[in-house]
């Protein structure tokens, strides 16, 4: 049973990734996290996580959202040019 206060996975992952039905109870789509041709990221509503088989990605709504953020905003991660 999931708690009421926390966001729905699909929701949220279907936000940004294209999902299609991978089974019963999951859902499949191309990881935002890395450049990729098959999908290989899915997500679990029963259990409320997602797991991305091609780069280890793993975790709840949150956790994509905080990862989404950095693969979006790379620039932010890197040291100013000439800075040396």
């Amino acid at each position: 049973m999931t708690d009421p206060s926390t966001p729905d996975i699909l929701q949220v992952v279907g936000a940004h990734v294209a999902l299609l039905p991978a089974g019963r109870h999951s859902f499949k789509g191309r990881c935002p996290f890395h450049t990729e041709q098959t999908p290989s990221l899915h997500v679990h509503p029963a259990s409320g996580r997602f797991t991305c088989f091609g780069c280890g990605a793993t975790g709840d709504a949150a956790a994509f959202l905080r990862l989404l953020a950095a693969a979006q905003a790379p620039a932010a991660h890197l040291p100013l040019a000439g800075g040396g």
